[in-house]
């Protein structure tokens, strides 16, 4: 057997390890969350507590989306999700401590105050 003849096979199995090595864990976290967005969080998501739409355009719309996440560990208590539909769809996912969440509330009602006295 020449290497012409398995150069194909070795190329197919590498890229074949490449892509298990990807969707194996993702597809175990999947099933361990109950959900891939929960995978993607690696936590849990024990509640949606809020939606806000952001903007909203004839052809897509912009949402940020807030969850009480289980995470196995303090830094995921709040999940953010940014996503955006049209014709992609594309979505960020933030986890966040307790602290860090609480911090992120201060900033955006500090915000939202000084936005009020302009007006």
């Amino acid at each position: 057997m020449s290497f012409e003849n398995v150069a194909p096979l070795f190329c197919f199995l590498g890229i074949l390890i490449v892509v298990l090595s990807i969707a194996v864990p993702l597809l175990v976290k999947t099933i361990k969350y109950g959900g891939f967005k929960a995978a993607l969080f690696d936590a849990y998501i024990q509640d949606t507590i809020g939606e806000v739409l952001v903007r909203s355009a004839k052809m897509h719309t912009t949402s940020i989306r807030i969850s009480k996440l289980d995470g196995n560990t303090p830094d995921k208590a709040v999940g953010i999700e940014i996503f955006t539909t049209g014709l992609s769809t594309r979505t960020l996912l933030f986890a966040l401590s307790a602290e860090k969440a609480s911090r992120l509330a201060a900033l955006l009602e500090a915000a939202a105050a000084k936005s009020d006295n302009k007006v």
